[in-house]
């Protein structure tokens, strides 16, 4: 069960196509605040080493993904109560519009379209029978409301590819296991989905 949960008098939360470029800029903006999150104020170069690791590295297939129709996110509907709520349009795990990143927000209001700093990557595998999850991705600030499975639910993914072991047991818990039948350790498969047999 999520430990938090938006409040009741919000609308319906939805899995949307992210057809809006807004919709994707906001996403990739979100990736860079977390890369630099994680960097903190020190000066960072590349003769440092490695870039702490991020989605943000990834935006060239997250872009791709939105070209191909299978990038993914979640939406709250506005609804009266949430018209009449002042705090709803100013609620941070929204996200927000900005002219540039890596500058601030420089709007008070969240976006109108009510959407949540997540996204998944799902493309149709078989003729559409199998739904492989190439990325699936939450903000710290909106971890543990359950976003991840509803993503995972809704687009009714049936692979997980590349899962990294610290998001093993994330998968487990939604019903996955990994296909250690055809020897592919990172990628995760419902329990109820028939395994493809390896080739000789």
């Amino acid at each position: 069960m999520p430990k938090n949960k938006l409040p009741d008098h919000y609308g319906a939360l939805n899995c949307v196509k992210v057809t809006d470029i807004d919709h994707l800029l906001m996403i990739v903006d979100e990736l860079g605040d977390e890369l630099r999150d994680n960097l903190g104020d020190v000066p960072f170069s590349s003769e440092d080493g490695p870039l702490p690791p991020g989605f943000y590295h990834n935006r060239a297939w997250i872009i791709d993904a939105y070209k191909q129709e299978c990038l993914f996110g979640l939406q709250v509907s506005e609804n009266y109560a949430m018209y009449e709520d002042e705090d709803s349009r100013t609620n941070p795990i929204f996200m927000k519009r900005r002219s540039a990143w890596p500058f601030d927000v420089d709007v008070e209001q969240c976006d109108p379209s009510y959407s949540l700093p997540c996204f998944a990557v799902v493309d149709d595998k078989a003729g559409g029978k199998e739904k492989e999850c190439s990325m699936l991705w939450v903000a710290e600030r909106a971890r543990n409301y359950g976003f991840g499975s509803r993503m995972v639910d809704e687009c009714k993914v049936t692979h997980a590819l590349r899962v990294l072991p610290e998001s093993s047991a994330f998968w487990t818990r939604l019903g996955f296991e990994a296909d250690r039948e055809r020897g592919y350790e990172e990628t995760y498969v419902r329990n109820n989905m028939p395994r493809k047999k390896r080739k000789h």
